[in-house]
């Protein structure tokens, strides 16, 4: 068995090296997996808007009746139906205060605004039919 190095381990330096670097990869990836999650949130919330939408369409040719989806005044969220939806911190939502729906599922149509820190998604309600359709546009500083 070949004798044991004195030298086992690492030493003191190494430690703070690999500290350091592991600090600076930290600091510049944390903000980008910061609007990575938003960029999700942006898309799930505008997934489910248009779902929300589409549900409320069935509804009123269902029903027969007039069926609505609202804008919370805040911006912070829509009443649907089903019920209140809250959108995840630092998204709003911008609009007409109401999208009707007739009983025979016709709309006078509309286009929401989904805007997140550094990404929008518009959200147009087809006149008539109420096709919904999901369009991603640029930042508002004109950065994708």
């Amino acid at each position: 068995m070949p004798p044991r190095s004195a030298q086992a381990g690492f030493t003191l330096m190494e430690m703070l090296v690999t500290l350091a670097v592991a600090a600076l990869i930290g600091a510049i990836a944390a903000p980008r997996l910061e609007l990575a999650v938003q960029a999700l949130e942006l898309g799930g919330s505008a997934r489910q808007l248009a779902l929300d939408l589409a549900r409320a369409r069935a509804m009123a040719l269902r029903r027969g009746e007039v069926v609505a989806l609202s804008l919370l005044s805040d911006g912070q969220g829509y009443r649907s139906p089903a019920g209140t939806v809250r959108l995840p911190a630092g998204l709003r939502l911008d609009g007409p205060a109401e999208i009707r729906f007739g009983a025979d599922g016709q709309t006078a149509g509309a286009r929401l605004l989904l805007t997140g820190t550094r990404r929008r998604i518009a959200l147009e309600i087809g006149p008539v039919a109420g096709t919904i359709s999901l369009e991603r546009l640029p930042a508002a500083g004109g950065r994708p």
